[in-house]
């Protein structure tokens, strides 16, 4: 049991390292746009199950566009399809995780600041890693 403790540990540190600078951003548009929470802890974890049920839903949908435009379902820029899928996905899990997490309440401005910033930074580092590849 305690063997297993510690090979999760390692994971969590990856996950926590790579969400730290995206949680920074978030944590910094809900407190310039006066965003409320009862706990700065509360908000975390909101903005950690945010970002995790995000990048599965996200990993789905990639999935999705790649099987259409491999039976060319698609014929438009698949970067650009993506893009507004990740928009709309991110939109979707944010508002659900804000109506069941009753301790953090953003406005829908807050929302679509923190889906439109996340989706450019992820449309970034896509394009960025296909520059590379």
């Amino acid at each position: 049991m305690l063997k297993q403790l510690f090979s999760l540990f390692p994971i969590l540190l990856i996950f926590a390292s790579l969400f730290f600078p995206f949680i920074l951003i978030d944590l910094l548009i809900i407190n310039l746009m006066d965003g409320s929470y009862s706990k700065l802890m509360y908000l975390i974890l909101f903005l950690v199950v945010f970002y995790i049920a995000d990048l599965i839903l996200n990993i789905f949908i990639d999935s999705l566009l790649k099987v259409m435009a491999d039976f060319n379902f698609l014929k438009m820029n698949g970067n650009f399809i993506s893009a507004i899928f990740d928009l709309l996905g991110s939109f979707i899990v944010i508002s659900l995780l804000d109506s069941i997490f009753q301790t953090v309440n953003l406005s829908i401005g807050i929302k679509i600041l923190i889906v439109f910033i996340h989706t450019l930074l992820v449309f970034l580092i896509h394009n960025f890693q296909a520059e590379n590849d």
